[in-house]
């Protein structure tokens, strides 16, 4: 069926109908009758899209919504303009103005600068408290025509973006959508730091004039005033900001600035030293299992430590070694812990100091996915832990070969079932001869003597493992799953409204693009994708962003990396999943193929 091109009309057309009770397959007739020949998926788009209040989005010349990533000077002039006079306009209002060039002029009443609109969100009594204590005039009307243009969509964001100290004390609630990784917990963080910083500095007896952020509510002018650029940590994002100096010189306050990264590494850093010093002080199991989860975020299983215990039996001298001559196994990751890799080293080859993070993280290794064994090279073999919340304990031990996919495959519940299960592999591969099978299975026989001593079930798929399957809300390109909360209305979770194969289709015509023309045309439908992704995070569908943003991640293509960073730590922001959050940050902003991924050699 060729491609139907569908004016706002139109749009209205369908929704009126659908709002008398027309079934979508009536509509279709009804449309069809009228001579437009459109799909039944096209008809439920622009419901929906009417339902959020978003119709005529796409007949804008304008087809981004400003966020942190695409924010520009022309975008803050556009905000601003509509601050100044008046923003409460439909579609077509919107079009004339942008067609002709002028600023809002029609006048609505008192002066009413916003709009409200139909997001719970937008409607709760936190967000009437920010506009009454900001003095902000808004309409309690919303036509279903009314695009995301309406400046309470953008607004907040933008405030974030260029003043965001200002807006540290305000309600989370009130930005999670377009926030992205500068949230108000990214500012909150920020002063937690910052305080840190004062304290470290305090130590040191460094003579500097600190400019303290104002926790005061400021009005929405306030947000708007002197523009500064100023770089943020990692150098490709720039965040606008009106600080004041109050007893502080320019000069003062600029070397205040410049020093700020370096001041909380160096906290970072003598916390990390003390982490040291305490390890060889507290050289308990207790305190070994709390190092771990300081560097690795996350706890681990009682069947990690009589993993450890079960090798040390093997080979006292070496027991990272224990499985290596027979099966080709290190153990590695959290295990350097327990065998003392880390003390004494600061900095590693690379001449930087261990992310613990990133310690045999492979390419394809997910947050949820905590590498402990690794095998051969060639294929990138190696063995985790998969959890899908990290407060909880894992759910179970997977494979994972980075050289050949990014499928992670279930190989039990814990680490004495996935070594055994792997051992039956090896065994009935072909061209394993007698004598490799015999020394196979000798160590099998302690694993399994071992595994029944300590009562861990060496079964491939546990009832644990069966149960979580009842869970998961969707497959992914990697095959195990995601799981998310989803309350008795089933909120929580929506699918990605496309197949497996689609979504792999559109990736590779973007990775595969030539120009920068064409690629831009092929990522179009993935970027309708994100769209419909920031539908699902207004109304706290958090899972269908995490499904697209961890597609992206297990597509692997460099070019889809600012999706991923825009998804993915929001997602996980949005699940209160933090340690997620930190994780995916690290790992995307060093993200590597290859074996060469200790962090302590």
């Amino acid at each position: 069926m060729p491609k139907f091109k569908l004016t706002h009309h139109d749009n209205m057309k369908i929704y009126t109908l659908y709002q008398q009770g027309w079934p979508v397959h009536a509509i279709l007739r009804k449309l069809s009758a009228d001579g437009i020949d459109i799909s039944w998926g096209a008809v439920k788009n622009v419901i929906i899209k009417y339902q959020h209040g978003r119709a005529g989005y796409e007949h804008l010349s304008r087809k981004k919504i400003p966020t942190f990533k695409s924010i520009t000077d022309a975008d803050i002039d556009f905000v601003k303009s509509t601050l100044d006079e008046n923003p409460t306009q439909t579609c077509s209002d919107i079009m004339s103005f942008i067609r002709q060039g002028h600023n809002y002029k029609q006048t609505y009443p008192d002066q009413h600068r916003f709009q409200q609109d139909n997001d719970p969100k937008h409607r709760s009594n936190l967000s009437k408290r920010f506009m009454q204590e900001n003095q902000i005039n808004w309409w309690d009307i919303w036509p279903s025509e009314s695009p995301d243009f309406n400046p309470i969509e953008m607004v907040l964001p933008v405030a974030v973006f260029i003043g965001g100290r200002a807006t540290g004390d305000l309600p989370k609630k009130i930005l999670p959508e377009r926030s992205r990784s500068r949230s108000l917990s990214y500012f909150n963080d920020q002063f937690d730091l910052e305080e840190e910083d004062d304290q470290q500095k305090e130590t040191k007896k460094v003579k500097k004039t600190e400019v303290s952020p104002e926790k005061t509510h400021k009005t929405i002018t306030d947000f708007f005033g002197g523009k500064k650029k100023e770089k943020t940590d990692n150098g490709t994002a720039e965040r606008d900001s009106d600080k004041e100096p109050k007893a502080s010189s320019s000069n003062d306050s600029e070397e205040t600035e410049s020093h700020d990264t370096k001041d909380v590494e160096e906290s970072v850093e003598s916390k990390e030293e003390s982490v040291e010093s305490d390890e060889e002080s507290l050289p308990s199991p207790d305190d070994v299992a709390e190092n771990i989860k300081r560097k690795f975020l996350v706890e681990m299983p009682d069947d990690f430590f009589e993993f450890w215990e079960f090798c040390c039996h093997l080979d006292k001298k070496k027991p990272r070694d224990a499985l290596h001559d027979v099966l080709g196994y290190q153990l590695v990751g959290p295990f350097d812990i327990l065998a003392g890799r880390h003390k004494g080293v600061r900095k590693n080859k690379h001449g930087r100091k261990p992310n613990y993070l990133l310690h045999w993280r492979y390419y394809y290794d997910p947050p949820e996915f905590m590498t402990v064994i690794k095998g051969d090279n060639k294929s990138q073999f190696h063995l985790g832990y998969l959890r899908d919340d990290p407060s909880e304990m894992p759910v179970m031990v997977a494979a994972n070969s980075a050289a050949e996919s990014c499928n992670i495959i279930p190989k039990g519940d814990n680490l004495f079932a996935a070594v055994k299960n792997c051992i039956d592999e090896q065994i009935k591969a072909k061209g394993t001869d007698g004598t490799k099978k015999k020394k196979l299975q000798n160590i099998q026989d302690e694993v399994i003597e071992w595994a029944k001593k300590k009562k861990y079930s060496l079964d491939l798929k546990s009832k644990g493992m069966k149960e979580r399957d009842k869970k998961v809300v969707c497959k992914t390109f990697h095959g195990a799953g995601i799981v998310v909360p989803v309350d008795d209305n089933e909120v929580g979770y929506r699918p990605v409204p496309e197949t497996t194969g689609d979504l792999k289709k559109m990736m590779k015509k973007v990775a595969e693009s030539k120009t920068d023309k064409e690629r831009d045309e092929n990522m179009d439908p993935i970027q309708e994708l994100i769209t419909l992704v920031q539908f699902a995070n207004d109304e706290c569908d958090y899972g269908e962003g995490l499904e697209l943003g961890m597609d992206l991640f297990c597509y692997g293509d460099k070019v889809f990396r600012s999706m991923m960073e825009h998804l993915l730590p929001l997602a996980y922001q949005l699940l209160g999943r933090i340690e997620y959050e930190q994780i995916i940050k690290a790992h995307l902003k060093s993200r590597q193929k290859g074996t060469d991924l200790s962090q302590l050699d």
